[in-house]
């Protein structure tokens, strides 16, 4: 038995009666294929299934073999939390494909259940990572188009924030750029105060104590569910919610979609 399949040193099989006979097994090549067969086998019962993936990521850790991608194997939370002490790493493709498909099912269920507010699918250029924006308002200045945005995404720590923005609207380029609070007043100042006035009266109502300005121009808080606790997509514990939506995805988006909602409603409505 090697790790690879590389033939036993002399010194290993000095006093093997049957050289000529000998044939060697490898971690990589047959236990590993073997054993991801057998995870083919019991891939419905989570027990079974977590004990043959601790197994898989001690032998892989022990290959060190770049081209086996755990990921793919992952199908519950179960999983994931069974191999975080040893692969920590390789749920984070995991977690980014999990991340997508929540704010997209998040976007989508608060557009369902919204009337009246452009929604839009974009990327944070400076993160790299997923938004989902609700376009509250917008005014015309000097042929210039100016948007007030609820949006949700995740910060550069991979953790799920609202943001209030102001975004100066490109048509020619379809782009947006933000504005920082300051800037926006100094453009219009009335607009300005009615959307400020609107968010610290959403503080209030909502009770948010973490808002926090980021260094690009616009104020956050951190998504948190009815414990206060973050949805926190670096977080591997015991009680994460992001690994939780491997296997409740519906459900939390269902949970969370109403917040936003009532959010949303608020600000237009005030």
């Amino acid at each position: 038995m090697t790790l690879d399949g590389h033939k036993p040193s002399n010194q290993s099989i000095e006093g093997f009666e049957n050289k000529n006979n000998l044939k060697c097994i490898s971690f990589k090549e047959h236990i590993l294929p073997w054993l991801k067969e057998c995870l083919n086998l019991v891939k419905d019962e989570k027990n079974k299934s977590s004990f043959i993936l601790q197994y898989i990521a001690v032998i892989e850790n022990l290959i060190e073999e770049e081209k086996y991608r755990m990921a793919d194997l992952i199908k519950g939370s179960k999983d994931a939390k069974a191999i975080i002490f040893l692969y920590e790493k390789i749920l984070k493709d995991k977690m980014q494909e999990i991340l997508k498909k929540f704010l997209e099912k998040l976007g989508r269920e608060i557009k369902k259940n919204i009337r009246g507010v452009r929604y839009k699918e974009l990327k944070n250029e400076y993160y790299n990572r997923p938004t989902v924006n609700y376009f509250l308002d917008e005014i015309e200045i000097k042929e210039k188009i100016y948007r007030f945005n609820f949006g949700i995404e995740p910060d550069k720590e991979e953790k799920i924030v609202g943001c209030f923005e102001f975004f100066e609207y490109d048509e020619i380029d379809d782009k947006l750029y933000w504005l920082e609070f300051e800037k926006i007043k100094k453009i219009d100042k009335e607009f300005f105060s009615k959307w400020n006035e609107k968010i610290e009266n959403l503080l209030v109502d909502f009770k948010i104590k973490n808002l926090k300005n980021d260094r690009n121009g616009y104020k956050y808080f951190y998504l948190t569910d009815k414990n206060g606790k973050v949805v926190d997509f670096k977080d591997f514990s015991e009680n994460s919610i992001a690994l939780s939506l491997i296997d409740n995805i519906d459900k939390e988006v269902e949970k969370f979609s109403k917040i936003i909602i009532e959010i949303i409603r608020k600000l237009k409505n005030k």
